[in-house]
């Protein structure tokens, strides 16, 4: 194959020696003069942070203490940043720095390695600055700032090992570099691999002699080390949070229009990050010796990717990325290919500039009051996610620039430990995990009903196969006597094959590491084994509870709604089954109060009526007492069960108490005799 052509003298138009060692270093700061005014840190992060905190502990490399689950996607990223943290014991600007660094390298690689010059380099870097996603996912604690160092670096090696002739690629020891780099973004961000894919597929190819093979070996060592502890210590060689976002249930065909919605609100927040991303396609097929085709393919296949998975609900941050090695591919391709001469590159940096001006909300025009005035999600769940978190998050946010995050999840933590440390061990459920259980501490188990960290509610499927779902959030339900089996340590799940299967997944995730009934346990949990008591999990009966067990004094009102005692439900509810067929003209219960709820009364399997309970209010959870009027039909011939079942709201559904009104002694046989017809609907005492 022939080699890429020298990079081109430059020619007239070109800005002098003395301006180009000018240029470089004046973007480079304009950036991180950018980066210091948005940075900003997602709860996500916090996620990873409290992993760290309970490692240097003593608890482990795990989210919820004493349940090893790999409650994060980037390991590479979490050691980085645990590194530091063990030093310096918080993460909030230790995450910042560690981000800046990475930034500083990514922009220096670019403009030295990759750029084929001064024009290329200012180009390249404009480009970077000029998108959101870039700048957004340049901070928030999570991994794209070293994800994006280590695809520069490996396309810096890569064009470095395409240059060599056929020989020397077949024999060096030149690709090291490449599969060792591929090794370190496949534990940074997994999916990330997709965009070198093609690249290493030719460089497998290509791998050939003694030499070659031993840099594929000493190259993919970290990875192989990796899933070795992770099969051995967790017990799976997929994080959860993978399971909990893809093993959801949900069909391609319903996922494929979010992920197009996902490019396409894209375009309209930031139109350059897309544009600049298809242009990269593009560009790298132009191009005479196809040197850069590799990366263009990668790039198309991430996105492929991206659409199957149906997207993200942070807007821009899945093409950050493939942004990077479009942007690699920019910076290295012939100036022909680009803009013919020199003396267009005035126009194309100006239409660069007034195409990222375009966005709704440009990068240079962001500062501390940023998100104040931030909108809501849009239909399926998008959102900018830096302006909902930055006016509490935010490093140089208004009125309380450089300090930690002071958002009210914080101080739902800090309420959450204090509990733990005056009344012991807690368990709550949360939506948002991240930011609550890193101050909560170690002492509150948290059940995330996203399940990105609970590894029984991540091997369900999701609640809303159907639609109806947030993407990147899809909500499980809890199983019955699950919550129970968290607070009593020992498996209380109701459904019989589900307690089956939680028995061995408890075994991998708490038991001694070296027990051989435990190893036994992770082969099988990993080849499948266990799986046909998943099955038959995925449409299960209705989860049935005795009179005995909810007729209690009636809580407070304003109880949490997951406290102790109470009854958590899924979409299918639960029946309360009674002794013997009861007369009551009425029923008393308390539940969250904010849903909507359908109280079906039932003779046997028989309908006789229901009511339907309506929420008291939007926002504040907790539980509330109501009281609901028996259907004359189930007071008539009598009722042996009552149904709840939820109907809308925030899945935050729960039953503290139900409590059936006595009649008095012949007051079956009045109603009976003055049956009148009653509206078909509950009255509540709250309203």
């Amino acid at each position: 194959m022939p080699h890429e052509p020298p990079t081109p003298v430059p020619g007239p138009g070109f800005p002098g020696r003395r301006a180009a060692s000018v240029v470089v270093p004046g973007l480079v700061a304009l950036f991180l003069a950018t980066w210091f005014r948005t940075a900003w840190v997602c709860d996500d992060a916090y996620i990873t942070f409290r992993t760290l905190d309970n490692l240097w502990h003593g608890f482990g490399p795990v989210f919820n203490a004493g349940e090893r689950v790999q409650g994060y996607t980037h390991p590479l990223w979490m050691l980085l940043v645990g590194t530091f943290y063990g030093f310096t014991g918080e993460p909030y600007f230790t995450s910042l720095a560690l981000s800046a660094g990475c930034v500083l390298a990514t922009l220096v690689v670019l403009a030295r390695r990759v750029a084929r010059d001064t024009a290329h380099a200012a180009v390249a870097l404009l480009l970077l600055h000029l998108s959101r996603a870039f700048v957004d996912y340049s901070s928030s604690g999570l991994e794209n700032p070293l994800t994006h160092l280590l695809l520069i670096l490996f396309i810096a090696s890569w064009l470095r090992w395409r240059n060599r002739s056929p020989q020397d690629r077949s024999s060096t020891r030149s690709s090291f570099s490449l599969w060792l780099t591929g090794s370190f973004l496949a534990l940074t961000r997994p999916d990330a691999v997709l965009l070198v894919l093609p690249a290493l597929v030719l460089v497998l190819r290509n791998s050939r002699g003694r030499h070659a093979r031993s840099s594929l070996a000493a190259g993919l060592l970290p990875l192989m080390a990796w899933e070795t502890f992770s099969l051995f210590y967790y017990g799976s060689l997929i994080p959860n949070t993978a399971l909990a976002k893809l093993a959801t249930g949900i069909s391609t065909a319903t996922l494929i229009p979010h992920g197009v919605h996902y490019l396409l609100d894209s375009l309209a927040r930031d139109p350059i990050t897309l544009t600049v991303v298809v242009a990269g396609i593009g560009f790298s097929v132009r191009q005479k010796h196809r040197t850069l085709l590799p990366l263009g393919a990668g790039v198309l296949l991430y996105l492929l990717f991206v659409v199957r998975i149906g997207g993200d609900f942070m807007s821009g941050r899945f093409l950050a990325a493939p942004l990077v090695v479009a942007t690699g591919i920019v910076a290295a391709t012939p100036l022909h290919a680009l803009c013919h001469s020199y003396r267009r590159l005035v126009p194309v940096l100006t239409g660069i500039l007034l195409l990222g001006l375009t966005g709704s909300r440009p990068t240079f025009l962001s500062g501390p009051d940023y998100g104040a005035d931030a909108g809501s999600d849009d239909a399926i769940g998008i959102t900018d996610e830096r302006a909902r978190y930055f006016p509490t998050t935010g490093l140089w946010r208004a009125h309380t620039p450089f300090r930690p995050p002071s958002h009210p999840w914080v101080a739902d933590g800090r309420t959450l430990r204090a509990t733990a440390e005056t009344r012991g061990r807690q368990v709550v459920i949360r939506f948002a995990v991240g930011m609550v259980g890193f101050y909560a501490g170690p002492d509150v188990h948290i059940a995330d009903v996203y399940a990105l960290t609970d590894p029984l509610l991540a091997r369900l499927r999701c609640n809303q196969r159907e639609g109806g779902f947030r993407i990147g959030h899809f909500a499980r339900w809890l199983p019955g006597g699950y919550l129970e089996s968290l607070r009593e340590n020992r498996n209380l799940v109701t459904n019989t094959d589900l307690a089956r299967y939680y028995d061995k997944l408890s075994l991998v995730i708490r038991g001694r590491l070296w027990d051989l009934n435990r190893l036994e346990a992770v082969v099988g949990l990993n080849l499948g084994k266990y799986d046909q008591w998943l099955d038959a999990y995925r449409d299960p009966p209705r989860w049935q509870v005795p009179l005995a067990r909810v007729d209690r004094p009636a809580p407070p009102d304003r109880t949490r709604w997951d406290a102790r005692g109470t009854f958590v439900l899924s979409r299918k509810g639960m029946v309360v089954t009674l002794d013997s067929p009861s007369h009551a003209a009425g029923i008393e219960l308390s539940l969250d109060r904010n849903d909507d709820y359908r109280i079906t009364f039932l003779l046997g399997d028989l309908p006789l009526g229901s009511a339907v309970v309506e929420k008291l209010e939007e926002t504040r959870r907790g539980l509330a007492t109501r009281e609901v009027v028996v259907p004359e039909p189930a007071r008539t011939r009598g009722f042996d069960a009552v149904g709840i079942v939820p109907v809308d709201g925030d899945f935050a559904w729960a039953l503290g108490h139900l409590h059936i009104r006595q009649p008095d002694p012949g007051s079956a046989a009045r109603d009976r005799a003055e049956a009148v017809d009653r509206p078909d609907r509950g009255s509540d005492s709250g309203q």
